[in-house]
C-alpha cells in the first residue's frame, strides 16, 4: 500500500479549490489504467517575497500578496509489479505567463518502479514553492529533496507539458516564447543554474510572470526507481529591495548590524517623541514585533529579538504618511 500526495497552489484572492481532486493512475507495461480521488488534507500560507512592504496576506483575511499550499492524499494499493507506474494530475489552464505560447493545461506526475523497488518510495520535496521573486535581486529556489530508500537523487529541468485524454493522459511539450526554454524559464541577468543538490540559482531582470519545472529522478538498484515534479508559476516583483524610504522630510533611518542573533540597533534622524511607530513583519507578513520609538536625534536605540525564531525580517518605521522600511536578518 503506498501514499500518494498531491500538492496545488492558489492564489488566495481567487476561487477556493474543491476537497476532493482526481488522479490517474496507469501502467503501460502492465496495462492498467484507472483514476482515483484524493482527500483535502490540510493547507497552508506561502511565504511572501521579502522586496515588498509587509501586511496580512489574503490568506489571512487582509489585502496583500497571498498563496496558499493546498496538500492532497490517500492511501493506494497497485494491482501489480510494474517497472512504469504514472500518477499524472491534470487541469485546465494556464494564463498570464509571460514565456509560454498559449494557455496549456497544468500536468504533472509522479513515476514508481515497483518492479525494482517493492517496498520503495519516491522522493519528497523539503521545502515550501516560491511563488514571488524580486526584481534585480540574486535569488535562490531549493528543490531539495529526500528519499526515504537513500536513493541517488538527480535534478533537471523539465518541459511545461500540455496534457490531453482522460486517463491515461497524453502529455505533449508546450511551447515557449523565443528564448525561453526549460533550462532558461525566465529572464536573468545571470546565467541559470540548478546544481545537484536541487538548489536553483538566478537574478531575476524583468518583471514577468513565468513558469519553473523541475523533476527529481530516484536511482537505485542499477535503475530508476521513480521521480517527482514540481511546477510554479512564479512571478517576479518590484518592491522595497534597497530598501528606498519612502517620501518625507528628514526621514533617515539606520539600523545596525542588519544580521544579528537578536539585538539590532537603530539611530533616528530626528526627534520622534514616541510618535514614531515600529512594527516588524515575517515572512508571511504577520506582525510578530511592535513598539513605539523614543530617543534624539543621533542617538542609538536597540530592539532585542532573541525571542524571534531564525529568518528574514522586515521593520517599518513610520509616522503618518511616511515609512522607511528595512530588511534583517536573525540568526
Amino acid at each position: 500500500m503506498f501514499m500518494v500526495i498531491l500538492k496545488l497552489f492558489r492564489d488566495c484572492q481567487g476561487v477556493p479549490l474543491p476537497n476532493v481532486q482526481t488522479i490517474c493512475i496507469s501502467s503501460s507495461s502492465c496495462g492498467v489504467n484507472f483514476m482515483r480521488t484524493v482527500n483535502m488534507f490540510y493547507s497552508q500560507p506561502l511565504l511572501q517575497p521579502a522586496c515588498l512592504i509587509p501586511g496580512t496576506s489574503s490568506c489571512q483575511g487582509g489585502t496583500a500578496l497571498g498563496m496558499e499550499e493546498i496538500v492532497y492524499q490517500d492511501t493506494l494499493t497497485l494491482t501489480g509489479l510494474c517497472n512504469d507506474w504514472v500518477m499524472s494530475y491534470s487541469s485546465c489552464c494556464m494564463g498570464n505567463v509571460n514565456t509560454i505560447s498559449g494557455m496549456p493545461s497544468i500536468y504533472i506526475e509522479a513515476r514508481l518502479n515497483n518492479l525494482l523497488a517493492p517496498t520503495g518510495s519516491s522522493p519528497a520535496f523539503q521545502s515550501l514553492a516560491l511563488p514571488w521573486f524580486c526584481l534585480n535581486t540574486y535569488s535562490t529556489y531549493n528543490f531539495g529533496s529526500t528519499d526515504a530508500d537513500g536513493d541517488l537523487l538527480n535534478y533537471s529541468f523539465e518541459s511545461v507539458m500540455d496534457a490531453s485524454g482522460s486517463c491515461p493522459l497524453i502529455p505533449t511539450a508546450a511551447a515557449y516564447m523565443i528564448p525561453y526554454s526549460p533550462a532558461n524559464p525566465l529572464s536573468s541577468s545571470i546565467p541559470i543554474t540548478l546544481n545537484t543538490s536541487g538548489l536553483m540559482e538566478f537574478t531575476p531582470n524583468v518583471l514577468q510572470t513565468a513558469v519553473i519545472k523541475v523533476r527529481v529522478t530516484a536511482l537505485a538498484n542499477g535503475g530508476i526507481t521513480g521521480s517527482i515534479m514540481r511546477q510554479n508559476v512564479v512571478t517576479i516583483v518590484n518592491g522595497i529591495t534597497g530598501v528606498p524610504d519612502l517620501p518625507g522630510e528628514n526621514f533617515n533611518i539606520e539600523i545596525f548590524p542588519n544580521v544579528s542573533e537578536g539585538v539590532f540597533n537603530y539611530s533616528l534622524s530626528k526627534n520622534f517623541n514616541g510618535k514614531l511607530n515600529i512594527e516588524i513583519f515575517n515572512a508571511f507578513g504577520k506582525i510578530v514585533f511592535s513598539q513605539k520609538a523614543i530617543g534624539a536625534s543621533g542617538e542609538s536605540n536597540s530592539l532585542d529579538l532573541a525571542n524571534l525564531p531564525s529568518g528574514i525580517y522586515l521593520v517599518s518605521f513610520s509616522e503618518e504618511n511616511k515609512r522607511s522600511v528595512k530588511r534583517i536578518i536573525k540568526l
